[in-house]
């Protein structure tokens, strides 16, 4: 096999797959994520105060979400040598992890004890 030959393959295997197409994808995804569930956080917010209800099991997603997000960040700042902001992701990480568990926690408190009218 020759190198045009290799390279009129991999071109044909790699169709469709280009990098750069990926990586947009990849935040385009990340990014309307984070963003429906901000609005979702905001619409819980407007329920709390004009109907006097919120749904708890949105809030754990909501804040594992984050937390996610967080540490994710932390992780690939890190692996790529940029430590200047991998703290403070590293810290707004753990914190929407502990948010979380207080939300577990709401959320299954309330289902035990079978209040869930006021979270």
């Amino acid at each position: 096999m020759n190198k045009d030959e290799i390279l009129a393959k991999a071109r044909q295997e790699n169709k469709g797959k280009d990098v750069a197409d990926l990586e947009i994808q990849s935040k385009a995804k990340s990014f309307a994520g984070g963003i429906t569930l901000t609005a979702g956080a905001v619409m819980n917010l407007i329920g709390e105060v004009v109907f006097d209800r919120s749904l708890p099991e949105f809030w754990v997603m909501f804040f594992c979400y984050w937390a996610v997000m967080g540490i994710v960040q932390f992780i690939l700042n890190k692996k790529n040598g940029r430590n200047e902001r991998g703290g403070l992701w590293l810290a707004y990480g753990l914190f929407m992890a502990v948010m979380t568990v207080l939300a577990l926690i709401r959320l299954y408190h309330g289902l035990i004890t079978g209040d869930m009218k006021k979270w």
